[in-house]
């Protein structure tokens, strides 16, 4: 006598769900450009997933067309758990080991084709704090938790700093 055993994905193909109990639901989100922005799940800490353009409940990117979803990973050399995202100048992510923005133009919006995530900075946001729009700069705590940074693109330099704001000294 034998037994089979069969082993099934739950879904619709080509796998299974992104999204789940088991695998971890998303940490963040925003809305920009007609696109809900969501990141940074239990299995997969350091990907980015958006809405069709103009259907804020369709997460669909199997195609390739401008109006699809998409979905990308942070390519870095360390795990990048993405903790905030927020819709300043350009669509800026904060994770636990870098800052990332989506360069984009005032004309052109963000397509799957055209979306890539550029790692920016290196000093990492603490995870549970939410980022701060304040006069064009996004406010966030450093990993760790002792130094307020201030995230700012500059025009000289063409390329976002993270700023010392802290008052107080770190100790």
């Amino acid at each position: 006598e034998s037994i089979s055993i069969t082993i099934s994905t739950d879904g619709q193909p080509p796998g299974e769900r992104t999204w789940s109990n088991a695998r971890g639901w998303p940490r963040c989100g925003t809305f920009h450009q007609g696109r809900l922005f969501a990141a940074g799940t239990k299995s997969r800490p350091s990907t980015v997933w958006a809405t069709r353009a103009g259907d804020l409940f369709d997460f669909n990117n199997l195609r390739t067309t401008d109006d699809y979803g998409l979905e990308a990973t942070a390519d870095t050399d360390q795990v990048a758990s993405i903790f905030a995202i927020n819709a300043g100048r350009h669509l800026q992510f904060f994770a636990s080991s870098a800052e990332f923005y989506v360069p984009s133009s005032d004309t052109e919006p963000i397509t799957p084709r055209t979306f890539s995530l550029r790692r920016s900075t290196q000093r990492g946001c603490l995870a549970g704090l939410p980022v701060f729009d304040v006069d064009g700069a996004a406010m966030f705590i450093q990993r760790g938790g002792k130094t307020l940074r201030e995230f700012i693109f500059t025009d000289t330099e063409l390329a976002y700093q993270s700023n010392n704001i802290s008052l107080l000294s770190s100790h």
